[in-house]
């Protein structure tokens, strides 16, 4: 029974969030819409919706690649930075160990912008693509 339970669970909670995936990813540049466009309320909504649409499968792969990218570029720095800021903690190195810290901090604030400038240009690709309905 509690096998069961946590099945059924499990399945009706994924009927919630699979619409809200949906949603998110056709509404994914209402945000953009709203700044570039000065498209406001449901009219951004719609404006995203009826973008994304025709592209779904470009936007979708887009921004997966893009984003698994970045974060397989993030993951790595860190990975072997944070090897660096332990070696120069062990050798008394305090100031390097900040420096390396700083700059960790820098390349992920740096990856977030990148990210995001992927995305207004795919937005804008979009756009000019004149698939929107």
């Amino acid at each position: 029974v509690k096998i069961l339970f946590l099945f059924k669970v499990l399945c009706w909670s994924l009927l919630l969030v699979v619409p809200g995936i949906v949603a998110g990813v056709f509404f994914g540049f209402s945000s953009l819409a709203l700044v570039v466009d000065d498209e406001r309320g449901a009219k951004a909504l719609d404006f995203s919706k009826n973008l994304v649409k025709p592209n779904i499968k470009e936007f979708v792969f887009c921004v997966l690649a893009i984003s698994a990218i970045l974060l397989a570029a993030c993951f790595l720095v860190i990975f072997n930075f944070d090897n660096l800021i332990v070696l120069f903690e062990l050798k008394g190195l305090l100031w390097a160990a900040r420096v390396i810290d700083y700059i960790e901090i820098i390349f992920v604030i740096s990856a977030g912008i990148v990210w995001w400038i992927f995305y207004y240009f795919l937005y804008e690709e979009f756009k000019e693509n004149g698939k929107a309905l």
